[in-house]
């Protein structure tokens, strides 16, 4: 899994621990905001607010899309389309989804407070230049503790990049990916 995606891998291995199907036999997971309240404090700091804005760019049309194919669950104000992630899910992620808030749904959702709880080989590859992550998205302590939990922390690979490539032309990410599920 990738960034938030790769946050959902992670709380579902841990929510489930050793109640998963046989075929799941290992996980791989790269520039993860395991801290979602942290992580979302670093995304609208002003070094990341290009990033933001497209983030928005790409979402919000989305969302009325959604609004016209959900009009009971969702009505939306078209002249205030969220602008952040905080106004995003304190409108509509945390609501539709039984949360009381943007808060809640951060703190609840952050895969974190699961980890400890993982019971197959499962791979966390944050960059350290990634700009999305908070310091608590590279448990250093918990995964040198851990049987299952494996943490790279390569310098550089940004949010999602590892674009450096081999002979054959795969993502870095890839490879280290196949790597570790063969081994695991």
């Amino acid at each position: 899994g990738f960034s938030l995606g790769g946050n959902v891998v992670l709380k579902y291995l841990g929510e489930r621990g050793d109640d998963l199907p046989g075929e799941v036999r290992s996980a791989v997971t790269f520039s993860v905001p395991c801290h979602l309240t942290s992580a979302n404090l670093e995304i609208h700091s002003r070094k990341n607010r290009l990033y933001m804005r497209r983030f928005m760019d790409s979402l919000n049309p989305k969302l009325v899309a959604k609004a016209r194919r959900f009009p009971d669950r969702l009505q939306i104000d078209r002249s205030r389309l969220p602008r952040n992630f905080y106004e995003y899910d304190e409108i509509f992620t945390a609501p539709v989804h039984g949360f009381a808030n943007a808060a809640e749904y951060w703190d609840r959702s952050s895969s974190i407070h699961y980890l400890p709880e993982i019971k197959r080989p499962t791979l966390l590859v944050n960059a350290l230049d990634d700009t999305f992550l908070s310091r608590e998205s590279y448990p250093y302590d918990l995964a040198r503790q851990h049987r299952y939990l494996f943490l790279e922390t390569p310098a550089n690979g940004g949010h999602v990049g590892f674009v450096s490539f081999n002979d054959r032309r795969h993502y870095w990410s890839e490879r280290r990916a196949v790597e570790f599920v063969l081994a695991s």
